[in-house]
């Protein structure tokens, strides 16, 4: 079983891995930007983020802007 049958996502197309640094933050920034010009369609993307305790609080924090519920 891969991660999109369990949630339900059968349509996904793309899966990104954001891991809170500053690449994986740049790459998402970029495509919620402008999906078209990355080919990309964002109602068939997944991101995925789990936080594992040991980051930073002003990682969480910068993470959590524009969020409510973080």
């Amino acid at each position: 079983m891969n991660a999109a049958s369990r949630t339900g996502g059968e349509d996904v197309e793309l899966v990104i891995n954001w891991g809170l640094g500053v690449d994986s933050t740049a790459y998402l920034v970029k495509v919620l930007e402008d999906p078209s010009a990355h080919g990309i369609d964002l109602a068939r993307t997944m991101v995925l983020h789990e936080l594992t305790g040991d980051e930073w609080p002003t990682t969480h924090a910068h993470a959590a802007i524009g969020k409510s519920g973080y």
